[in-house]
């Protein structure tokens, strides 16, 4: 899965409604939209496929901090 989103935050998880799997759409700092695959598993999100090719993208590595904005549908 390469490197994965340990946990989105309780506090994130609340405001997406319930979307606990399927397609979201990250945007990076371009403006580009990303396709990206959210699963639960044990009861936390995760990213998976898509996610790679994101972090690829933007040189995302060790160290890095990300912060997420969800728009309330499918765009993280």
């Amino acid at each position: 899965m390469g490197i994965k989103v340990k946990k989105f935050p309780p506090a994130f998880r609340k405001h997406m409604k319930g979307n606990k799997s399927g397609a979201v759409y990250l945007r990076g700092p371009s403006g580009n939209y990303w396709w990206v695959k959210l699963i639960e598993e044990s009861g936390n999100l995760y990213l998976a496929r898509g996610w790679p090719e994101f972090i690829k993208d933007h040189s995302i590595g060790l160290g890095h901090v990300l912060v997420f904005k969800f728009d309330g549908g499918h765009n993280v």
